[in-house]
């Protein structure tokens, strides 16, 4: 099971450090979202994390980053205006962001994400990607008033069919509680925004992060 943090929308003290601590718990993957931010403060975040952990982060805008650093991919693909092709090779590459619409070395490979709100969505957008976001599983920790979309008995029904699988990660008021339900519905990740930002600065952050991550691995 992919354990996915998201970045809390806006800037937070120390969050390199806290980026780095998360990857170091056992964090799959880091979604660095920062709605509104220019691409220079995305960089200046980028670049203060070391280079072996770029690998573990995905970006949700300012894409022309991830082959200048290094990251793991993009969320939000295929519908940025950026992304102009699909290599023959299967794998998307940017274009559009450079001279001559390439970097100056050989693009490489990126993994791409996308957000579903809907079963329907998934079906249409999970053979695009190499996992989407399904949401809100349970009512939001970081929106208020944004309550859960799905009955048990949906998804339920979405893995008996094999709608949730492996490639489609639940998001929305996940906590460490609720992973056994998300195991019991199919899902091959979780995704934790709020629960995780509201905790970064307690003492038992780190306790509650191993407990995150039996949770995942049992």
């Amino acid at each position: 099971m992919k354990w996915i943090v998201i970045t809390h929308p806006e800037r937070v003290d120390d969050e390199t450090k806290l980026i780095v601590t998360l990857i170091d718990m056992g964090v799959d993957i880091v979604h660095l979202r920062k709605p509104g931010m220019a691409a220079d403060d995305y960089e200046d975040i980028i670049r203060s994390v070391a280079e072996p952990y770029r690998k573990r982060i995905v970006l949700h805008s300012h894409f022309a980053l991830c082959e200048r650093y290094g990251l793991r991919g993009i969320h939000r693909w295929p519908q940025h205006p950026i992304i102009g092709r699909l290599h023959p090779a299967g794998d998307v590459r940017i274009v559009g962001a450079y001279p001559c619409g390439r970097p100056p070395y050989s693009p490489q490979p990126l993994h791409r994400s996308c957000s579903c709100h809907t079963i329907d969505e998934v079906v249409e957008r999970k053979g695009e990607c190499d996992y989407v976001f399904l949401s809100p599983i349970f009512n939001s920790i970081s929106k208020q008033g944004y309550k859960a979309a799905f009955t048990d008995e949906q998804l339920s029904a979405a893995c008996r069919n094999g709608i949730i699988d492996s490639r489609v990660v639940a998001l929305g008021g996940i906590t460490a509680e609720s992973i056994p339900r998300l195991k019991r519905w199919g899902f091959g990740g979780a995704a934790f925004l709020g629960d995780i930002w509201s905790r970064a600065d307690s003492r038992d952050f780190t306790a509650y992060l191993r407990k995150i991550k039996q949770e995942i691995s049992s």
